[in-house]
């Protein structure tokens, strides 16, 4: 009774198959699973083009175009060449779903619809971080610190800067890094600038042609210039300064502790502390053979 009803009413149940590709074709990517639904043919096919979009309509990874059509397979053993698009015309629409529906060869087979649709590529934000974009985007750096009136950092931190900027998208904002790599890298490059002025002063003074020396004469501090090439010469000494500049370690040295309680292995001790009394009161020998002393 529920069947002839709906005959009446002219309900269709369909499987309608996703597929990745052309129509027509040799298509054998599938997306998603099939889905079942039942529609009226006398709602046209407009009105099913529109509930077959609403099936994808929130599938971020595929799109159907807005012109693309609606297959059938007309025939239990077509192939994906033979399958018939549903036409337009209300009048070859009904014929059409007729003609097929009356081949099932089982009242409770549902009618084969395939959707071909497009797989939208994932554009990856992260690029590469090669020679021509970090050049580009160590401009766009120097750019904006000569907008903002700021001061450029040091040569490392400006490296690790480009380097981060050049693997953003191409209309990424140019934003400073804000995390522990890019601030040891400025701590790096003051002390860097630092080392370089400590040796920039020694080697100006090592240069200098006299040097300067306090001799105390009858209880005064006397200041007299000495050349310290002839110093040098007369001493035997080399031509360069033979103390370097001294940097104090920024990094206080922690002691390491010593004859330390292995708390991780007690309990392995406290056993076999165990087994080897046992043993002794056993038998009294150790397990080298030794008699063990009472």
């Amino acid at each position: 009774m529920e069947a002839a009803l709906r005959e009446l009413r002219h309900e269709r149940d369909t499987e309608v198959t996703f597929k990745i590709g052309e129509p027509l074709t040799d298509c054998r990517s599938v997306h998603g699973s099939r889905r079942a639904m039942t529609f009226s043919v006398e709602e046209g096919y407009a009105v099913l083009k529109e509930k077959l979009r609403l099936l994808v309509k929130d599938d971020s990874a595929v799109t159907w175009p807005a012109d693309a059509g609606v297959y059938i397979k007309a025939t239990v053993n077509a192939r994906q060449s033979d399958y018939k698009r549903l036409p337009e015309d209300a009048e070859a629409f009904s014929q059409l779903l007729r003609k097929v529906w009356g081949r099932r060869k089982s009242p409770s087979q549902r009618l084969a619809l395939f959707m071909y649709v497009n797989r939208v590529k994932k554009s990856n934000p992260i690029h590469r971080a090669t020679a021509v974009r970090m050049a580009q985007a160590s401009r766009n750096i120097a750019e904006t610190l000569r907008s903002e009136n700021r001061e450029a950092p040091g040569p490392a931190s400006l490296e690790y800067w480009a380097t981060v900027q050049a693997r953003q998208h191409d209309d990424a904002p140019v934003v400073q890094p804000n995390n522990e790599t890019f601030r040891q890298l400025n701590y790096i490059d003051a002390r860097a600038r630092q080392h370089q002025h400590e040796v920039a002063a020694a080697t100006s003074a090592a240069n200098a042609e006299t040097r300067r020396i306090h001799i105390m004469i009858n209880g005064v501090l006397v200041p007299i210039d000495l050349n310290i090439q002839e110093v040098r010469s007369v001493l035997g000494l080399p031509g360069y300064d033979l103390q370097p500049p001294f940097r104090k370690r920024a990094v206080r040295t922690v002691a390491v502790p010593e004859d330390a309680v292995d708390l991780d292995h007690a309990d392995v001790e406290d056993d076999r502390a165990d087994d080897f009394d046992e043993d002794i009161e056993e038998d009294g020998v150790d397990d080298d053979g030794r008699q063990a002393v009472v």
